[in-house]
């Protein structure tokens, strides 16, 4: 579960920042492109929006064939001996391959992420169940269209220039628009006060225009790019990339539409004309339909087509490859600079805002308060502490044993503190990423670490063949077989030096 968690969360927050630069970059090759045929544009938003999904799945699948656990055969083991304790066999293994940067977070703020974005797209999901079961009613709701002479002879004409056999008409008593609906067997539902009184010129663009969502198969490639959208419905930058599809789509459909069955001026004048037999507007519920009237820009659309005489389709290629080429680098871009995110069982940071020095005096100073306070009541303390003050003014051999003592804790103190200074200065990692090392070979929760230097040759002074490591001590499984292991992490380089299980 804790994997699948590091695996969405990589996915999300990678999303979050790699979507709204690929959305960026779209916007500024779709201008270079503004000039050139829709179905350039279309495409470019098409390959947008899949560059938006696969980029932030890519991290996730990085993250998810990176084995910690793998590394080299290791090197004949050494055996430092480590003064002041017994001898230790460090088996020193080759470095393991380096594993892509980690950023941890809470588990609390990764379960509240979590369950934040499962009602949100659970949300989406019944949204996009109900539109689909919106479109069966629509599409249960019509019945075969029957079509005068003259609308025959309309449709036929279509279906010739179009070269589009398979389809089925259809008509409906309330729907106001045509609309194209199903994938394998297509059928197109027109209105039915459009196909009983309109004038030739109209029915053409409305019949046509949808013959073309047919010979393009949008209506699967819409359900396909809905699929898509939905785990990354949340950014806004993404719904800006999926309007952009349909509206490019409308305006494909209409280039081919005035290039194949109509004028450009008369097609314009019938999208004015059936745009106002949709009026007044009503609530329309959502659908998984495409139609002459999805995109909402009719202006665009009749300056386009107006402009067309003015504008050759025919534009510089090199306004193509150089858009390709401003979307692919971005991509690539983001691809190498993707975040992975690690679970931590506690808040990052935690152990790692408090010098170690200062942690480790601090526990023990504790530690000692805490037997003193088990083994003693306030009482006794205080007889015991006049005892020991009568007895030195009356023992002076006694006074200067204590003084001994005390002088010798002092030098103790302030040998600790100075090789606690040394470790610290020569240390090239700092106590987060010694866990965060641990941490990635197993999971678990972190006891203990510490930071320990071996073979010295002064207070002060690291000898040659002297050894600074962090020992830390992680916690791991369940209450029933709980594992408790041991990692020496170099504090040089990073690499583990050696790992034990209790």
């Amino acid at each position: 579960m804790e994997r699948i968690s590091q695996l969405l969360l990589t996915f999300l927050l990678n999303a979050c920042w790699q979507v709204a630069l690929i959305a960026a970059v779209g916007v500024l090759s779709a201008w270079l492109l503004r000039d050139g045929p829709a179905r350039y544009r279309h495409w470019l938003w098409v390959v947008t929006l899949i560059g938006c999904f696969c980029l932030p799945a890519l991290s996730s699948l990085q993250l998810a064939s990176d084995s910690p656990l793998k590394s080299q055969p290791p090197l004949p083991a050494v055996q430092p001996q480590i003064s002041g304790s017994p001898a230790l066999s460090l088996n020193v293994s080759a470095p393991p391959p380096r594993p892509p940067s980690v950023i941890p977070i809470s588990r609390y703020w990764a379960a509240g992420l979590i369950a934040l974005y499962g009602v949100f797209l659970c949300y989406r999901v019944l949204r996009l169940v109900n539109a689909w079961r919106q479109t069966r009613a629509m599409t249960r709701g019509a019945f075969p269209a029957e079509p005068g002479d003259e609308a025959r002879r309309v449709i036929e004409a279509c279906k010739a220039a179009l070269g589009v056999r398979r389809v089925d008409l259809l008509c409906s008593s309330t729907l106001r628009v045509p609309i194209t609906v199903n994938s394998r067997k297509p059928a197109i539902i027109l209105p039915e006060s459009l196909l009983q009184a309109s004038p030739a010129e109209v029915l053409t663009a409305a019949f046509g225009h949808e013959l073309v969502h047919v010979l393009r198969r949008d209506y699967a490639f819409n359900l396909l790019y809905e699929l898509i959208y939905l785990p990354l419905s949340f950014h806004p930058a993404l719904a800006l990339v999926r309007r952009r599809i349909k509206q490019t789509r409308e305006l494909r459909c209409d280039e081919v539409v005035a290039d194949r069955l109509l004028d450009a001026g008369a097609y314009a004048r019938s999208l004015v004309h059936l745009a106002s037999s949709a009026l007044p507007p009503c609530a329309r519920a959502e659908t998984l339909t495409v139609g002459i009237t999805d995109a909402d820009i009719l202006e665009v659309r009749i300056m386009s087509l107006l402009s067309r005489s003015r504008s050759s389709l025919r534009r510089n290629p090199w306004l193509l490859a150089a858009a390709c080429v401003l979307l692919a680098l971005p991509c690539a871009a983001a691809a190498a600079f993707a975040m992975h995110f690690n679970v931590s069982p506690q808040p990052p940071g935690l152990i790692a805002e408090v010098p170690w020095a200062v942690a480790q005096e601090t526990q023990e100073k504790r530690g000692v308060a805490v037997t003193r306070r088990e083994a003693r009541s306030p009482e006794e303390r205080e007889r015991k502490e006049r005892e020991i003050k009568e007895r030195a003014e009356r023992d002076p051999q006694f006074r200067a044993e204590l003084d001994a003592r005390e002088q010798h804790e002092r030098l103790e103190r302030e040998a600790r503190s100075k090789r606690q200074a040394e470790l610290a200065r020569l240390a090239r990692i700092t106590m987060d990423q010694a866990i965060q090392t641990a941490i990635n070979q197993q999971g678990g929760k972190v006891l203990e670490c510490t930071l320990v230097g071996e073979h010295w040759e002064a207070p002060d002074k690291l000898g040659k063949d002297g050894v600074i490591f962090y020992h830390v001590v992680v916690l791991s499984g369940d209450q029933a077989s709980p594992t408790v292991t041991h990692y020496w992490v170099n504090a040089i380089d990073g690499n583990i030096i050696k790992t034990e299980k209790e």
